[in-house]
């Protein structure tokens, strides 16, 4: 009995997460992930897709913590790992290369840096393009909406306003 009112008693510590303790979460997840790329490094080589995987989901974590420096690191680290790889079939290493230059541009594009989101959209279009994606590939679909929207932003100015909203420092206005 005292052990369930222990865990109930963590459990609502942990509905209530302030700052520091979400750091404390962000670190401890950070620090299994690393744990777990120490054992897929061992057991399977960086050549296994489960360590490049285990990278993603750093950068996730990070991401998700608003750490994009730190995520932009792990995917790039993602990059270079893949790019090194020997085993992986060519057309499956270059999806996953592309999905890595998506997830790089929507970070940027969260930090509001339309500029190199597009640059980030567009490698990712030329990879799927010299796979044989076509236009109406869904792929193909979502990064040229994902571009349109960046552009569309870029050119109205809109990218600091979209950061003040979204951090609550204003409200949408229709204009």
């Amino acid at each position: 009995m005292l052990d369930i009112q222990i865990s109930n008693r963590k459990m609502r510590g942990l509905r209530k997460t302030r700052g520091s303790d979400k750091d404390k979460e962000m670190n401890a997840e950070i620090l299994v992930f690393k744990e777990a790329l120490q054992i897929e490094k061992q057991k399977f080589g960086i050549e296994h897709h489960t360590f490049t995987d285990t990278i993603q989901h750093m950068a996730i974590v990070y991401r998700d913590n608003r750490k994009y420096d730190d995520a932009m690191v792990c995917l790039q680290w993602k990059l270079k790992v893949l790019i090194g790889q020997s085993t992986r079939p060519g057309r499956e290493k270059a999806v996953e290369i592309a999905a890595t230059f998506t997830i790089m541009g929507n970070i940027q594009r969260r930090r509001n840096n339309m500029k190199d989101a597009i640059k980030y959209y567009m490698k990712a279009v030329q990879i799927f393009k010299s796979i044989g994606y076509r236009h109406d590939h869904p792929h193909m679909c979502i990064l040229a909406r994902l571009i349109t929207r960046s552009d569309r932003y870029l050119k109205a100015g809109l990218s600091g306003k979209i950061r003040q909203w979204r951090d609550g420092k204003t409200r949408p206005t229709n204009t």
